[in-house]
């Protein structure tokens, strides 16, 4: 380590320290970079720092993480040269950057292991005034990645969540939590309130994807997932939550109910069909469910979706009485006769058997 470098810290200080008067004498104020990426670690260090150059600016800024230049304790912290120090990326910058006329200003920032609740607390407040989307994200799924987070902390990082307005980083922070070890069921009610205020409706769905991917939802949480899925308004999407719960999830009557409600809202006649076949091939319906779904596929356009859905109908249920009579309605009304006269002729083998 160079020894500009190793008093580069106390220079700063003793500025810093200058009298007012002496700050007014300075003819401009100094202009920089702060990019450890493209000048540390980067393999185009010296073509970054030429085009840096012809800008006129004066100064490198460095950010120096304590727990990467020091990993183990130094026999003797003041020895710079001390084997357990860890600077020649460092090393290596001040050195180019002399060559170029710039001046190394090093911040050493410390970690802390966050490891009590006054340390969380006061680390969650912090993140609170944050302004920016991607570094309040970024600090908050740090803080969620502590192990033996109390349900305060966490309630309270998804309360803080609420306040950033990009959905990607809301995603980010939901699909990152729910992928952790120590996410707890109770913690499912916060979780959902965040996904509900997600507006895009890609980074909505995949928020519910990842929480039916990592956990086994209790009723009163699929209810919530079903409740939380009716403001998606894209097909698509709002259809592959149905499906994924559908296969996953074991309905009562009233989620059963409010599935249909949510396929009534889907318009796309592939995506309709797709959701009502899902839901009789995992669920065993009852009359009042197979006579939804017949309502259903009556309202579906396309032939081959609506005769897709009562042959599949046909298949698993017995059709008698106003559910017959509501079958052979939705088939009348299939246009191609080739599609109208196998879902006539699946009720008709059905009947026979």
């Amino acid at each position: 380590m160079s020894r500009k470098l190793r008093v580069a810290l106390p220079v700063i200080i003793v500025l810093l320290a200058l009298p007012a008067a002496t700050a007014k004498a300075v003819a401009r104020m100094p202009v920089g970079f702060f990019d450890d990426p493209s000048f540390r670690w980067s393999n185009e260090t010296t073509s970054n720092l030429l085009s840096v150059q012809r800008t006129h600016s004066s100064i490198v800024h460095v950010l120096a993480n304590w727990a990467s230049i020091a990993p183990t304790k130094p026999a003797n912290a003041l020895n710079g040269n001390d084997p357990a120090y860890n600077l020649s990326d460092v090393d290596t910058l001040v050195n180019q950057a002399q060559q170029y006329g710039f001046e190394v200003l090093l911040t050493i920032a410390q970690r802390y292991d966050l490891n009590d609740e006054a340390q969380r607390t006061a680390f969650l407040n912090g993140a609170n005034k944050l302004g920016t989307d991607y570094e309040h994200a970024r600090v908050l799924i740090e803080l969620l990645k502590r192990p033996n987070l109390s349900e305060q902390i966490v309630r309270g990082a998804l309360a803080s969540a609420k306040t950033i307005g990009t959905d990607y980083e809301k995603g980010r922070i939901l699909t990152t939590l729910v992928g952790l070890s120590g996410f707890q069921e109770s913690e499912v009610p916060s979780y959902l309130d965040l996904a509900s205020s997600i507006g895009t409706d890609y980074e909505h769905s995949r928020t519910l994807m990842a929480l039916m991917e990592h956990q086994k939802l209790s009723p009163p949480a699929v209810s919530q997932v079903l409740k939380s899925a009716s403001s998606i308004g894209t097909d698509y999407e709002k259809s592959r939550i149905l499906i994924a719960l559908s296969q996953s999830h074991n309905f009562d009557e009233k989620q059963i109910a409010t599935y249909l409600t949510l396929v009534d809202s889907v318009g796309t006649d592939y995506e309709r069909s797709r959701d009502l076949v899902s839901l009789m091939e995992q669920h065993k319906l009852g009359n009042d469910s197979v006579a939804r779904i017949l309502a259903e596929t009556a309202k579906i356009g396309t032939d081959y979706e609506k005769a897709r859905v009562l042959t599949e109908a046909a298949g698993r249920y017995e059709m008698q009485g106003a559910l017959r009579d509501a079958y052979i309605k939705a088939a009348d009304s299939i246009g191609t006769e080739y599609d109208r006269n196998r879902t006539l002729a699946a009720i008709t083998k059905k009947e026979m058997m």
